[in-house]
């Protein structure tokens, strides 16, 4: 996905389940060169959950997000029963 020239991080109905609790729910934003923005709400609301699937340490089940022209990984079409990252190696998202 090729994002607006002036966005610079975008998330398009991004989901990221935990078995049955849904931790971000089709969470959609994009954010302007330039702009302030920040994620407020509950503890468990899934602000960092979020933030993970942005920076690619948690890829998202269900739609998608890039940050810096770097897409998110998806790990698949479903929340049902599962939390694995198919496909996802963490250590080399994280330059190890």
């Amino acid at each position: 996905m090729k994002l607006p020239s002036a966005s610079i991080v975008e998330a398009q109905a991004i989901t990221r389940c935990f078995g049955s609790p849904v931790a971000a729910d089709a969470v959609t934003f994009p954010v302007s060169a330039g702009e302030v923005f920040g994620l407020v709400g509950p503890n468990g609301a899934g602000k960092t959950t979020v933030i993970k699937m942005l920076t690619n340490f948690v890829a998202a089940h269900i739609g998608h997000g890039a940050a810096l022209r770097y897409s998110s990984p998806r790990a698949g079409n479903t929340c049902a029963g599962s939390s694995d990252v198919h496909g996802f190696d963490r250590g080399a998202a994280i330059g190890r």
